[in-house]
């Protein structure tokens, strides 16, 4: 009788046990680097276009060309490019029929705000890697600089054109 300690290893199960390692390699790569880490490519330059639909004056005041703003984090987000197109913000009511009525504050106090920042990232399948995660056309993202913060509506991403 054989001693059941004495069973070699065949070619088949050093293949699996190979094939089991690759694969808990190329998990542990997805998920700790995945497309932010290091698959990332090279940061480039991108225009981010962006509307804040009712800011008070010190937020426009403070959004003037080459004006820097930061994540929440801290961590460098954009460089204001261009000046900002401002527009009265709109108030939206319902009136007595039930239909919705568009005015707009009279006095100037608020507004709405369009421009654009130089954003540096990577562009991956989710959106443009940058500061703290990645952005894309329709999300919302809090912004700190010249001594504001303001929640901003980004409407394009597109890459300067070298």
């Amino acid at each position: 009788m054989k001693n059941g300690a004495n069973k070699r290893m065949s070619a088949i199960d050093a293949f699996i046990i190979l094939l089991l390692i690759a694969a808990v390699v190329g998990v542990g790569f997805k998920v700790f680097a995945g497309n932010v880490g290091l698959f990332a490519g090279e940061k480039e330059e991108y225009y981010v276009s962006y509307i804040i639909e009712s800011a008070d004056k010190s937020v426009k005041d403070s959004l003037v060309e080459g004006a820097q703003f930061y994540t929440e984090n801290e961590k460098p987000f954009g460089v204001v490019t261009g000046d900002v197109r401002t527009t009265p913000a709109k108030i939206y009511n319902v009136n007595s029929s039930g239909e919705y009525v568009v005015k707009h504050y009279p006095d100037g106090t608020r507004s709405e705000i369009e421009g654009t920042f130089l954003v540096k990232g990577a562009m991956t399948d989710k959106g443009l890697v940058c500061a703290d995660g990645y952005i894309c056309a329709g999300m919302t993202v809090k912004i700190y600089g010249g001594g504001v913060a303001t929640d901003i509506l980004i409407t394009d991403v597109v890459k300067v054109s070298q």
